[in-house]
């Protein structure tokens, strides 16, 4: 990564030292997320008993179906020895493709 600068030549200078930062962001966050991508995660997938789908009157209409208690939540615990900088933040967005068995 590039050093911080604080002291700009010109605001076109400025514009560039901005827009290079970002790109070079950009560029980690791909770079990590294709590292992650490419790993085999162990995972424990929990079913969050306290998201449930609770029966509500007019679910039918609205929805279609009916509330059936089904947990609407997953929680992924991941084993991340040597992964810990891949992951995004806590709250952060992430996909997982879980292949069939």
């Amino acid at each position: 990564m590039t050093s911080a600068r604080t002291t700009f030549a010109s605001n076109e200078d400025r514009n560039a030292a901005l827009i290079g930062g970002v790109t070079e962001e950009i560029k980690v966050l791909r770079q990590r997320g294709k590292k992650l991508f490419e790993q085999s995660l162990k995972v424990v997938i929990l079913q969050d008993s306290l998201s449930t789908w609770k029966p509500k009157p007019g679910d039918l209409g609205v929805y279609g179906v009916l509330a059936d208690d089904s947990p609407q939540h997953q929680l992924f615990v991941v084993l991340c020895n040597d992964i810990a900088d891949l992951p995004p933040d806590i709250d952060g967005r992430c996909d997982f493709y879980m292949p069939e068995f």
